[in-house]
């Protein structure tokens, strides 16, 4: 519950919900919930989502016979702690930590995942329940196989998440899938905002409207 005398705490409703499988099931039972009371038609349905979301969005393709395309915009498509490695790599190749700092948090990242999956026995570092701890380690390129959704993966070259583009369209090619695409924007980080040159991320311009326009056109597209 929400403590009012410690505004910066997190509502441990949230906290609690905010793990991949609840937060998919809800996304299939609005679907269905909208299907059966005829808001929505089952003719296209789209399920699209940023970061965290995109990964809630193919969990929600993967489970709702329904949907029929999906956004993917800067997720992890092999997990968090995949994701956090990856990043901590690429500090080191370009000099912003040292080979052994980076040894040292790819050995917490390690550890991390040993006392989330047996907190029993790590209670002083987490809580019996760690749902939320857990399911967003879970792959979303998993998700992506189990559904016969049309799929759209967008990342910045900036974001970490760009590593991934070549990956899961050959991978997911070579497992039979071709109903999907990956598309990369150049100079810009996790939310789109463009990168100078110095690596300075510029809050005053965005890509958002290229973005859309990309995911307007492959969904007219993919109606063809």
């Amino acid at each position: 519950m929400l403590d009012i005398n410690q505004p910066d705490l997190i509502d441990s409703n949230f906290t609690e919900s905010n793990n991949l499988t609840y937060l998919s099931e809800r996304g299939d039972f609005l679907i269905n919930w909208l299907l059966k009371n005829e808001v929505i038609n089952d003719e296209r349905i789209l399920t699209f989502g940023h970061s965290q979301g995109g990964t809630e969005a193919i969990r929600v393709a993967s489970i709702n016979i329904h949907v029929t395309d999906v956004v993917i915009l800067n997720s992890a498509p092999f997990g968090r702690s995949q994701h956090a490695a990856n990043n901590f790599y690429l500090q080191y190749l370009l000099g912003e930590i040292d080979f052994k700092t980076y040894l040292e948090r790819q050995k917490q990242i390690y550890k991390y995942i040993e006392d989330a999956k047996n907190p029993a026995e790590n209670l002083k570092t987490f809580p019996i329940s760690n749902k939320n701890i857990l399911d967003f380690q879970q792959h979303a390129f998993t998700d992506m196989m189990k559904t016969e959704a049309n799929i759209f993966y967008v990342t910045g070259t900036r974001d970490i998440a760009s590593f991934y583009v070549d990956q899961v369209i050959i991978d997911a090619t070579l497992k039979g899938k071709i109903n999907i695409r990956g598309k990369i924007f150049e100079d810009t980080e996790h939310s789109f905002f463009k990168v100078e040159p110095s690596g300075e991320v510029n809050y005053e311009i965005d890509f958002w409207d290229e973005v859309f326009e990309d995911i307007l056109e492959w969904f007219d597209g993919n109606d063809e």
